[in-house]
């Protein structure tokens, strides 16, 4: 008769599990999004002319006052996401949110990374410009360690 597993014996989701891998990941994907917001934030206008750049491609007429504001929200919205994870307020709460923008983002980034409709993504702005393809792996990146965060970033 095969014996009972024991309930000492660790699940895979314990094994999975390591203290470090979750600080690394804070503090990768934290540092990924202040660098990003701040860069954003620090040239508003440029995030401006990059988001409308997207728009022209796709032939969407967004009154410029939205492109605006929605270049600030952007910039704003991903280095206080990344304060938060980098230093541990909101562990949840931050991940979730930072969730939610990739499922948004990576699905953008592999259609960039295709079709090459604009030169770059405009991520860190003019801080740092990489190729498109470039652009989806790194999200690629950020969003496994996110899923990897949701499971653990709470212990």
């Amino acid at each position: 008769m095969p014996s009972s597993p024991s309930s000492n014996s660790p699940s895979k989701r314990d094994i999975l599990y390591h203290p470090a891998l979750v600080w690394l990941f804070r503090i990768l994907v934290g540092a990924t999004f202040i660098v990003s917001g701040f860069a954003k934030s620090i040239d508003p206008w440029g995030s401006f002319y990059k988001i409308s750049e997207y728009f022209d491609v796709w032939g969407w007429d967004i009154p410029h006052a939205l492109v605006v504001l929605g270049a600030f929200a952007l910039g704003c919205s991903e280095f206080v996401l990344g304060c938060l994870l980098f230093f541990g307020c909101y562990r949840r709460v931050g991940v979730w949110l930072m969730m939610l923008m990739m499922c948004f983002m990576l699905p953008l980034t592999l259609y960039i990374a295709i079709a090459s409709p604009v030169a770059d993504c405009g991520c860190f702005g003019d801080f740092l410009v990489i190729s498109n393809n470039a652009t989806f792996v790194k999200n690629i990146f950020l969003t496994l360690m996110l899923v990897y965060l949701i499971m653990f970033n709470a212990r």
